[in-house]
């Protein structure tokens, strides 16, 4: 079986077109015009065309993107007699239980789409001027889910919002064990899993680290040949490697352990304790870590996150979700003045970040893969890493983001790189500094929420907001 990724997850859309139709010929605050314009037949023709045009501009709006299904669109005429029946609302067709969120147009449809979303238990995106904040308005009160637009070509930016909230939901995290669910390197991690299962749907597995470890030496003879075929590819890749085809491969051989429990717990997300199994000294033993496994797990559009850290994984999957990276994630700290080098001196809101998860694919899965170093974790040169060169992308916008300890809240901070370092340093120092607009503020938020912190190139702070503002946590950005 594959793995079925959050990004992968695809929104189901019912188009309603809704139209009021006058049985009578008469004027009044419902009817305007005269001549035909009066006759029901008028109305009818109307409404089949703006129904056709319905269905052309939403073709043309989510035809070709695969994220998106549109099922079959549904006309429903609203009789001026302005009542609701059970089965012209069952006439929208059964597909309407497949559906993910219903999009009405159409005038006069307020009445309608109010139960339509009653009936059939779906958020609902109204369009059009007066409709779409009328019954956003009703529903929202009624305590429904309900989004509003003023124009039908608007409401791709809103989609794309409630496809990334359906990925979310949709997430399934296989958790390593070694001895507690929380990494002690991790004290402020998010312990409630409960709430965070009711609220967002995110679910969790867990297995015990022995049997994850055991899984990696009894590999099949085919899957070891995956892992040799996957190093190969790395090292034939990157710019320069210093890891040895032997130990890339037992590096590369956690991750093709990690892709084979992901697949037999059905999930979709995972993290490990890094402290806690390296004590074992298996990992000595056995020359590997878990970095190579995070970076490639998060090309594929599996989050990945260090140490158990939940709230960089909750934030990795909100992160990966909304843009589709493969983003990296890092110790954050204000930066110490030994840090500082020359070439920065002055500066006072500079902030650093580093760890050894880099990935390729860090600005966009969908685009070219970055150029790339392999570099070993441990001095032994062993544990192989992907590194990269963020000096290149100084001056570039970043937004870093963490979930608070009760992921209630996402912190969201601005900053603009300033140097990188790491790229042939060894361990979990590959990152760069970046300058803040307000350190204090910034390390004053920071002390709510810890310090592992994952981030994406750009400003995404208004979408964190407004996703957030749909999933139901709050996103103080700095």
């Amino acid at each position: 079986m594959a793995i079925r990724k959050s990004v992968d997850e695809v929104l189901k859309i019912k188009p309603v077109y809704v139209h009021l139709i006058h049985r009578y010929p008469y004027m009044g605050p419902c009817r305007f015009g005269q001549g035909e314009q009066l006759e029901r037949a008028y109305d009818e023709m109307m409404a089949e065309e703006n129904f056709q045009k319905m269905q052309d501009i939403l073709q043309e709006l989510y035809g070709s993107d695969r994220r998106f299904q549109l099922l079959k669109p549904a006309y429903l005429p609203q009789l001026d007699e302005f009542i609701c029946r059970e089965e012209e609302l069952d006439s929208v067709g059964d597909d309407i239980h497949q559906a993910d969120v219903i999009l009405m147009e159409g005038l006069m449809g307020q009445h309608l789409a109010v139960n339509l979303a009653k009936r059939f238990r779906k958020p609902m995106v109204a369009v059009g001027c007066c409709t779409s904040t009328d019954v956003t308005a009703c529903l929202r009160a009624a305590g429904f889910e309900a989004y509003g637009c003023w124009l039908l070509e608007k409401s791709k930016a809103l989609m794309e919002f409630l496809r990334a909230k359906k990925g979310i939901q949709k997430t399934r995290v296989l958790s390593v064990l070694k001895g507690d669910v929380i990494s002690k390197g991790v004290e402020s991690n998010i312990r409630d899993f409960d709430r965070i299962t009711n609220q967002w749907g995110v679910t969790f597995k867990f297995v015990n680290a022995e049997d994850f470890l055991d899984e990696i030496g009894n590999l099949s003879p085919e899957e070891v040949e995956t892992a040799e075929k996957t190093a190969d590819a790395l090292m034939a890749g990157a710019e320069s490697c210093t890891v040895s085809r032997d130990d890339m491969i037992r590096s590369a051989k956690v991750y093709v352990a990690a892709k084979k429990m992901l697949d037999l717990f059905d999930c979709n997300a995972f993290t490990i304790p890094c402290f806690e199994i390296c004590a074992t000294r298996r990992l000595n033993e056995e020359r590997y870590t878990f970095c190579l496994t995070h970076s490639l797990l998060k090309e594929e559009g599996i989050p990945s996150a260090c140490e158990s850290d939940y709230n960089s994984l909750l934030s990795m999957i909100v992160m990966m979700n909304l843009a589709d990276n493969a983003p990296h994630m890092g110790n954050m700290h204000p930066a110490l003045p030994h840090e500082i080098p020359e070439s920065l001196a002055g500066k006072e809101n500079l902030i650093r970040i580093y760890h050894s998860v880099s990935t390729r694919y860090m600005r966009g899965r969908k685009g070219p893969a970055a150029p790339y170093g392999i570099r070993s974790f441990t001095a032994g040169l062993w544990g192989a890493t992907l590194r990269y060169d963020y000096e290149q992308d100084a001056g570039s916008g970043v937004t870093m983001v963490r979930f608070n300890p009760q992921g209630t809240k996402l912190l969201a901070a601005r900053a603009r790189i300033a140097e990188g370092f790491g790229y042939d340093s060894i361990g979990c120092d590959n990152g760069f500094l970046a300058e803040v607009e307000d350190m204090e503020e910034f390390f004053e938020a920071m002390c709510d929420c810890g310090h592992h912190y994952v981030w994406a190139y750009g400003d995404l702070t208004g979408a964190l907001e407004k996703l957030g503002n749909m999933i139901g946590f709050e996103t103080k950005i700095v």
